[in-house]
């Protein structure tokens, strides 16, 4: 028998009211989650209120010309790439984060750990959920960092390459419009590597040496580690494969996104390459998940590799929505599950001390 609500039957909406008071209220045993509504309202209205500032220079009538021309049945694909994205991602992150240290960490967990570090639910980023689950399941403060600068730089090391290759084919191509952008890849990419790689050899020569300018030092020491990593042939298969699948997802959902308004089949090149502008940082390294940094870039990302601005900015809007907004509801419940799981490992410790004092 359901319970009465005020003297009336509790009904389906009363249960939802329940689940959501019970997910967004502050809770005082679990830290992370008691900010999580501000969170949430500061991340809304960033992502919002960047949206408008955008609507009001475009202008109402080319965004509606544009809507009204949509091709809905492509958005079809945007939320199956979205989660394909978020699983790739967590076949890396197992990859990346696998040590001695941290054997237990499951599929399920990392799943947990991956979403919550996907939503907007950090003023500090994704990888500080990151580092400090890592932490939590018993690594070394720094080598859990040392660990989550290194999956960073998995995803640079990823998307890099691609974004080079797609602004060499669309520079040997002959695309007019974005040629003006195009060699802030074709020659950044290789410069900083070949920057990075000559830093890495003179730090390993010197024997990583101490009085290096620490955030220096540590990004050596983090590109040393993920090194290591594409060297083992038991872990690197997978977590390239793992952020492959995750950008290949990524950009095909903005892709699907694109092809609504823009109608624009042919240009995948120029949408690899304005997604990796717009994703100057990518998602799990900034503040709230790019609540309002995304929005910014993207949409001029996209118009100055050829896409009408109009059309971009419906487009990143729609991909936003899938990206970040829906995404916010199973890191909401992600994040509960972590803060439960380590509410309950903190009670299986005292329980043993309890006893021994009993007796």
């Amino acid at each position: 028998m359901s319970k009465s609500v005020e003297g009336r039957p509790a009904g389906p909406v009363d249960g939802i009211r329940a689940v959501l008071e019970r997910y967004f209220r502050p809770d005082q045993r679990h830290p992370a989650t008691r900010f999580m509504g501000v969170l949430l309202t500061v991340g809304s209205v960033l992502s919002i209120g960047t949206l408008i500032g955008i609507v009001v220079e475009v202008g109402w009538h080319h965004l509606w010309l544009a809507f009204t021309h949509a091709q809905w049945v492509y958005m079809i694909m945007v939320p199956v790439a979205v989660a394909v994205s978020h699983l790739g991602y967590t076949v890396a992150y197992q990859e990346v984060v696998r040590s001695e240290e941290c054997r237990d960490l499951g599929w399920r967990e990392a799943l947990h750990i991956v979403m919550t570090g996907f939503g907007p639910l950090s003023p500090k980023g994704g990888y500080a959920v990151d580092a400090k689950e890592l932490v939590r399941r018993g690594m070394d403060p720094d080598n859990a960092a040392r660990t989550v600068r290194g999956l960073g730089l998995l995803e640079y090391a990823v998307l890099a390459p691609a974004a080079l290759a797609a602004a060499v084919y669309m520079a040997v191509a002959g695309m007019r419009a974005p040629v003006r952008r195009l060699p802030s890849w074709i020659v950044g990419v290789p410069v900083g590597s070949a920057v990075a790689i000559a830093l890495l050899v003179r730090f390993r020569r010197r024997s990583c040496p101490e009085r290096w300018w620490a955030p220096l030092r540590r990004q050596m020491e983090a590109i040393d580690g993920l090194l290591d990593l594409l060297g083992s042939w038991r872990r690197a298969p997978l977590a390239v494969t793992g952020m492959v699948v995750y950008w290949l997802a990524e950009i095909a959902a903005l892709g699907g996104c694109i092809e609504v308004f823009a109608h624009r089949r042919a240009a995948v090149a120029a949408i690899i390459v304005g997604y990796a502008t717009g994703y100057a940082l990518t998602r799990r390294s900034l503040p709230l998940a790019g609540a309002g940094v995304v929005e910014a870039l993207m949409p001029f990302a996209l118009s100055w590799v050829g896409f009408p601005l109009a059309s971009s900015v419906l487009a990143v809007i729609a991909y936003r929505i899938f990206n970040m907004w829906l995404a916010m509801i199973p890191a909401v419940f992600s994040l509960h599950h972590l803060e439960r799981l380590e509410a309950r490992k903190a009670m299986a410790k005292d329980r043993p001390l309890s006893r021994s004092v009993t007796a």
